[in-house]
């Protein structure tokens, strides 16, 4: 049943889940807010990894018609984390339609969001645009990693390129489990994951570098500076021989790699934000005696 309320900005509302006849609309709103992710992406997202049952949406009633103006999609995962493993809503798509922004709706989306999984998860976890206003939704910053700038004649001048390999998922799950065993703030994945992955840096201006030892995913825009989104890998050896390998068509490029890593140099930055549930407090998910956001979460 829809949640209908009055509102100052809007004469009557309707708050709840996508429906497969939204899909359009849905589509064309990802587009309006995310501009730069392009059709391409938007069409692959929507068939591999959106679940409309994992949605909720702000409708605008105009007279006999409404009219999506915010979204968000969540996927119910695990995490590695100081209370073990625990489940996790991690929330992503979360936009709202340039000329109804400011009037609350992403509150409202996130308040309703949050009593329809109660006390079925132990947090929710994003990827946040904005650290500032998920402060103002509770959201506390929590997982960090390591960023460093690899250029061309860097530390890995002397190590031998590898060959690289068309992407195995059996072996990148392999490699991204071995990689992230002990890392609290990881994310499990099961071999759907890895295919959704593979699928996703198969479109056109994604890229996948694969070897035996160690891969890389990341975009190409132009002539902009390569930022890899995810760098995984089983040893210091393997994956320097990946980014000599990777010298051949990027000059250079930012890998993220976790706080604790000995591989380079880097600069710590936050990428994504937590907010405990279910009776959970910020310190449930902290190791026993370290300051907030230590520097051994990746």
């Amino acid at each position: 049943m829809s949640k209908t309320k009055k509102t100052n900005s809007a004469p009557l509302e309707a708050i709840r889940p996508l429906k497969d006849t939204d899909a359009d609309a849905a589509k064309r709103l990802w587009l309006d807010c995310f501009e730069d992710d392009g059709e391409t992406f938007v069409d692959y997202y929507f068939a591999r990894r959106a679940d409309f049952k994992r949605t909720l949406a702000v409708f605008v009633c105009e007279g006999y018609d409404e009219r999506l103006v915010s979204m968000l999609f969540y996927e119910p995962l695990y995490m590695n984390s100081a209370i073990g493993r625990a489940k996790v809503a991690f929330v992503a798509g979360v936009c709202t339609a340039p000329d109804y922004r400011r009037r609350g709706a992403i509150r409202r989306l996130f308040s309703a969001l949050e009593k329809k999984l109660g006390a079925a998860v132990d947090a929710m976890l994003l990827q946040p645009f904005d650290f500032d206003f998920y402060k103002k939704l509770g959201y506390f910053p929590y997982a960090k990693r390591m960023l460093h700038r690899v250029e061309a004649g860097d530390v890995v001048s002397d190590a031998i390129p590898a060959e690289l390999k068309p992407p195995c998922a059996e072996r990148m799950l392999e490699l991204y489990r071995e990689y992230t065993a002990k890392t609290a703030g990881a994310l499990e994945r099961n071999i759907d994951y890895i295919e959704a992955l593979i699928a996703e840096y198969s479109i056109e201006g994604g890229c996948i570098r694969f070897t035996d030892g160690a891969y890389a995913l990341y975009y190409r825009d132009g002539d902009e500076p390569v930022k890899i989104d995810e760098f995984v890998f089983c040893d210091e050896s393997s994956a320097k021989s990946l980014i000599a390998a990777m010298f051949s068509e990027v000059g250079e490029f930012t890998v993220p790699l976790p706080v604790s890593s000995k591989l380079f140099d880097g600069k710590g930055s936050f990428f994504n934000m937590i907010k405990p549930m279910n009776g959970h407090s910020i310190g449930d998910f902290l190791p026993c005696g370290s300051e907030p956001f230590d520097f051994k979460r990746y």
